[in-house]
């Protein structure tokens, strides 16, 4: 549900109450000092499908609590003792990222208080930037009746307080700024999703003598946003992500599971920043949900949860990215078929979710793992196909653990092994790669090997059903990426040529006909940044390019029509 929807649901079902509440709160049922404005809303969507013989999952969708008082209380206080009684108006403006037409959704009430109820809380406010202002009747404060400031809201409980409009202190100018670039249309287009946290970033490089000043504050956000870069490129099954040099990051394609960390399972046509408020350093895209590793080193995960892909000891769904608990000090996550890999700043490997083939490597049994535990040190990579991982280690060496139906651990071709094993053919290693059921890895020297499953050619080395060694591909020379689909491969070089091998039925190769060994493909060309879907690419030259599967609207291109055979962008960017 989007949140102008659910914000309108929930003042329609809370109005009838509010009288009520109120009345209660005057007559001091509750503690005098606290008015509270609001009501109880459960944001929670069941799924609109649910495979036959499952127990349907919900999205959860976070609210927050929000305290809010105004600075200087001893002031106020006088002054409404000296009215008795006085009104307030509070209003809400939650900030709509990529909502051009109406940029904000209202809370709006009208409240009496008084000296001894000073604190205003609103409850179940959906967790977006928003910009809060007061205005009192009845009473002023120094001669101002008008007080507002801007928070990122967190799930949970938050605290602000609100300064007098108009008084140059540091909320005021942010605040204003702020109402400035989200009615900017340009700006818009671009906001960073911790617009509070960008804005006073922003505000703390300005010159003393302009801090006082929202217009230069706006100019100064207006041209952060224009240096601003795309830095990561993430693609699971039917979505896709991008991830901006602010720690900001957009989200596309299919939202079942609340992959996109979005609330309500609606499908995302365009490309639009998450309102995830903590800077993002890394992305992962698993299968149907979503690893994102914060500046903090912190890991969060929303999306699918059905075998505890996300950590969090339950197997609910969450439409919001949710801290990963216990994992400290994080470099790198990874997401693959239903479960998750993280790896931390000593280089110790750590697993969790699905085990139906042990490939979470704990030597146990083969059941799933809703929190994180060890596997392996001196780690530098991980990925996963369907039922197996792959393991980089630091000197270069690689192991396999899970499933074996297709030769996936480099040997005969069997049923599982629930504890790595190492692939003695390899060495000297620097990247590794997993698909469905197919592997690569890439050496010093540029040499790119592929092993396993080779049903659409997608191992590159011609009409073989499956590759039990690691074998070096032909016609490939200088590659420095390597990038594994459900069943297609794509390599890259230094000058950001690409070739591809596999199936392209759904134009995986970027309009290249389906081949089983390895073609140049002619657009798009300048490759920096590669990612690569269950059957759909993602690229950065100078501008982000979708091309293969669009069924989910994954490719970003406001469609969910046919297969993109060429690489394409839509104009609207963000």
């Amino acid at each position: 549900m989007p949140w102008n929807e659910f914000v309108q649901t929930f003042v329609k079902e809370s109005e009838r109450k509010m009288c009520s509440i109120i009345r209660i709160l005057f007559f001091g049922v509750f503690l005098p000092a606290l008015f509270f404005v609001g009501g109880c809303c459960n944001s929670d969507e069941l799924l609109s499908s649910n495979p036959a013989g499952e127990t349907p999952q919900t999205l959860s969708g976070p609210s927050a609590k929000l305290n809010i008082s105004i600075k200087h209380s001893n002031e106020l206080t006088a002054a409404l003792r000296g009215a008795n009684t006085a009104q307030a108006i509070f209003e809400l403006k939650l900030v709509n990222y990529g909502n051009f037409a109406a940029p904000f959704t209202l809370l709006r009430k009208r409240a009496d208080i008084s000296a001894n109820q000073a604190t205003v809380t609103f409850d179940s406010v959906p967790v977006v930037s928003t910009i809060v202002s007061m205005q009192l009747e009845g009473a002023s404060l120094d001669g101002k009746r008008e007080f507002h400031a801007g928070i990122d809201l967190m799930p949970g409980v938050n605290n602000l307080a609100l300064v007098a409009s108009g008084s140059a202190v540091e909320e005021d100018v942010i605040a204003m700024a702020a109402f400035a670039s989200v009615n900017d249309y340009s700006t818009m287009l671009n906001l960073p999703a911790p617009l509070f946290f960008s804005l006073k970033e922003s505000w703390q490089g300005l010159a003393a003598a302009d801090q006082n000043s929202s217009a230069k504050l706006f100019a100064a956000m207006q041209s952060k946003i224009s240096g601003f870069s795309i830095t990561a490129l993430a693609a699971g099954e039917s979505h896709s992500l991008a991830l901006r040099s602010d720690g900001t990051f957009a989200a596309f394609g299919s939202n079942t599971d609340g992959q996109l960390g979005k609330s309500g399972g609606i499908t995302q046509l365009e490309r639009r920043f998450v309102p995830f408020h903590q800077p993002v350093s890394q992305l992962a895209a698993g299968a149907d949900f979503t690893l994102l590793l914060g500046r903090n080193k912190k890991v969060y995960a929303c999306g699918n949860n059905e075998f505890g892909q996300l950590g969090n000891s339950t197997l609910s769904l969450s439409a919001y990215p949710i801290e990963v608990i216990g994992l400290e000090n994080i470099s790198a996550v990874s997401a693959g078929f239903g479960n998750a890999m993280v790896i931390d700043s000593a280089a110790n490997l750590l697993v969790w979710g699905r085990n139906h083939r042990g490939q979470l490597g704990l030597a146990i049994d083969t059941l799933s793992q809703v929190t994180p535990k060890l596997l392996a040190a001196g780690v530098k990579q991980a990925v996963a196909g369907s039922g197996f991982i792959l393991i980089l280690k630091t000197d270069g060496s690689v192991y396999a653990v899970g499933d074996n139906q297709f030769a996936q651990l480099a040997a005969d071709i069997g049923d599982y092994s629930i504890t790595p094993v190492q692939i003695g053919a390899l060495s000297n290693i620097i990247q590794i790669a997993a698909g469905e059921s197919h592997c690569l890895a890439l050496n010093s020297s540029g040499n790119v090997f592929a092993w396993g499953s080779n049903l659409n050619g997608q191992c590159g080395l011609g009409a073989t059903l499956a590759i039990e060694t690691p074998t070096i591909l032909g016609g490939l020379n200088g590659i420095t990426e390597i990038r594994a689909g459900k069943n297609f491969s794509l390599f890259k070089n230094a000058a950001g040529t690409l070739w591809g091998t596999g199936s392209s039925d759904l134009a995986q190769l970027a309009g290249n006909s389906s081949t089983s060994t390895p073609s140049q493909i002619t657009s798009p060309t300048g490759v920096g940044l590669l990612a690569t879907g269950g059957a759909h690419g993602l690229a950065f030259t100078n501008a982000l390019l979708a091309w293969g599967s669009n069924e989910a609207g994954q490719c970003g291109n406001g469609q969910t029509s046919d297969s993109l055979t060429t690489p394409a962008e839509r104009a609207i960017g963000w």
